[in-house]
C-alpha cells in the first residue's frame, strides 16, 4: 500500500531472488521484505554493506524494555544499535505505536494511505518449497495484464509456492448447496456494473430440477438496452471449493461467469466463457491490498489466462471447481487441474471474505467476446449442482473475517 512489492513471512528466500539480492545476479522481483526466516541480523548487516541505500525498519517489542531485557534478549534492540553504529539509514517501529502509517510514510518519504493502516496478527513462517511435478501439464495463453505494485510481472518468475500451516487435503465441510430460489442462502441480482451492457432481473433466473437458467433479453429499463440473469450467495466465504456444473451461451457478445468478488478493496477470483469462442475459459485474478474498507479498486484488465479445453463447453454440461487457499488457487475441469496458482503468480492471493456468483452478462467489450448480434436474442446459460464447501480450519482465522454481504457491488447500478 506504500507501493514496495513485499515478499513476506517465508523461511528463505527464492534462490533465484537471493542470488540477485546478495549476489547482484538477475533481476529482483521484490522491493522489500518481511520476517524472512534467512534475513537475520547478520544477514541484514551483511546486505547494508551491498546496498548503501537500504532502509531497514525494525520492529519493537515495549515489553522487553519495560522488563529491562538487554540487547541479548532483544534482538531487535541489538541490530537497532548496530545499525547505528554502521550509519545505516533505520527506523524503530513500535508494535504498540497508535499510527504506524505515519512512522512509515515520514521514515520512507511516500504519502500517507488514505486507507485504514492492516492490522494482522503474525502468523508462522511459511516453508518454502520448489515447485513439483503436480505443476507439469498445465495449460493456458497469458492475456495482457494490468500493471500495478502488487503485480509480479517478471518473466520466467514461478511465484512463492509455500507450505502453510493450513492443509487443503483435510475433509471439507459439508456443502453449502442450492435448495431453490426462495431459499435465502442464494440472492437473485437486480443490478448491474460499469462494463455489463445489460440490467440483472430476477425474472430472468428461472428455476430447473437440479439448478438454475439465465436468460439475456433485448427489454430496455431506465439504465441499459438489456436485462439478464444472476445470482449469488447471501453469504461472503473465506476460502473453499466452489463447484458448478455449467453450459455457457454460445451467443457472441455475452459472457457467462462463475466468480468470487468483493470490493473494498477489490478482489476477484474468475472462470469466464466467452460466447464468441465456448471452446475456451478465461481464468482470472484481481488483488488488491489491505483490510477490510480500503477502497482499492484499481485494475480493469486483472491477471487473465485463456485455458483451450478440446471441447465446447456450450454443447453439454461440465464439471468446473474453483479451489481457494491461503496459499494458492486451482481451477479444475472435470476433475482435472488445468491452471494453478500461488503466492505472487503474479499477485498475492486474495486474503478476503468473498460472495459466489453465477450469472450472464453482456459484456462492452467487442475484444473480449466479440459483438452482439441481436438476432441471436434471446441467449440462455444453465448452471445446476453448484456447492461450496469450507475447509474445517476457517473458523479459526478469526470473527473479524466473517461477514454478511447484503449489497457487494458498492458501485453498482440499480435501474428500479
Amino acid at each position: 500500500m506504500l507501493g514496495y512489492r513485499c515478499c513476506s513471512d517465508v523461511d528463505r528466500l527464492p534462490c533465484s531472488e537471493r542470488s540477485a539480492l546478495f549476489g547482484g545476479a538477475g533481476e529482483r522481483v521484490f522491493d522489500a521484505y518481511c520476517n524472512v526466516g534467512t534475513l537475520d541480523p547478520n544477514a541484514i548487516l551483511r546486505l547494508a554493506s551491498l546496498h548503501p541505500h537500504v532502509d531497514v525498519l525494525v520492529a519493537t517489542d515495549p515489553a522487553a524494555a519495560a522488563d529491562g531485557r538487554t540487547d541479548v534478549d532483544d534482538p531487535a534492540r541489538g541490530l537497532l544499535d548496530a545499525l547505528q553504529a554502521r550509519g545505516v539509514r533505520h527506523a524503530e517501529v513500535p508494535r504498540d505505536h497508535a499510527d504506524r502509517w505515519q512512522v512509515l510514510s515520514k521514515h520512507l518519504g511516500s504519502d500517507y494511505p488514505g486507507h485504514p493502516f492492516p492490522h494482522r496478527a503474525d502468523g508462522p513462517d511459511r516453508t518454502l518449497v520448489d515447485r513439483g511435478s503436480d505443476a507439469g501439464g498445465l495449460r493456458g495463453r497469458r492475456l495482457r495484464w494490468d500493471s500495478l505494485p502488487w503485480i509480479a510481472d517478471v518473466p520466467g518468475w514461478p511465484g512463492l509456492r509455500v507450505m502453510g500451516a493450513h492443509s487443503t487435503h483435510e475433509r471439507m465441510s459439508d456443502p453449502v448447496v442450492f435448495e431453490g430460489l426462495e431459499h435465502d442462502g442464494w440472492v437473485r441480482r437486480d443490478d448491474t456494473f460499469p462494463s455489463n451492457l445489460a440490467l440483472f432481473r430476477p425474472a430472468n433466473v428461472t428455476e430447473l430440477d437440479d439448478g438454475v437458467r439465465f436468460t439475456l433479453r433485448r427489454e430496455s429499463s431506465v439504465v441499459r438496452e438489456f436485462t439478464a440473469g444472476a445470482l449469488s450467495t447471501a453469504e461472503a466465504f473465506l476460502y473453499g471449493r466452489f463447484v458448478a456444473d455449467l453450459r455457457p451461451a454460445r451467443v457472441a457478445g455475452l459472457v457467462t461467469g462463475m466468480f468470487l468478488h468483493r470490493n473494498g478493496p477489490r478482489q476477484e477470483i474468475d472462470i469466464e466463457f466467452t460466447g464468441n469462442d465456448t471452446t475456451r475459459m478465461l481464468v482470472n485474478v484481481y488483488f488488491n491490498p489491505g483490510c477490510d474498507g480500503a477502497r482499492l479498486e484499481y485494475g480493469a484488465r486483472g491477471t487473465p489466462v485463456l485455458i483451450d479445453l478440446g471441447f465446447d463447453a456450450s454443447d453439454e454440461y461440465h464439471h468446473y471447481e474453483i479451489d481457494w487457499s491461503p496459499t494458492g488457487i486451482r481451477w479444475l475441469v472435470d476433475g482435472e487441474l488445468v491452471h494453478e496458482r500461488h503466492l505472487w503468480d503474479p499477485t498475492p492471493v486474495p486474503h478476503l471474505p468473498m460472495v459466489f456468483h453465477l450469472n450472464l452478462w453482456h459484456t462492452r467489450s467487442r475484444e473480449l467476446a466479440g459483438r452482439l448480434r441481436q438476432r441471436d436474442l434471446p441467449a440462455v446459460s444453465s448452471a445446476r449442482r453448484f456447492t461450496v464447501r469450507r475447509y474445517p480450519w476457517t473458523a479459526q482465522l478469526g470473527d473479524e473475517l466473517k461477514s454478511r454481504v447484503t449489497g457487494v457491488n458498492s458501485g453498482s447500478e440499480n435501474g428500479s
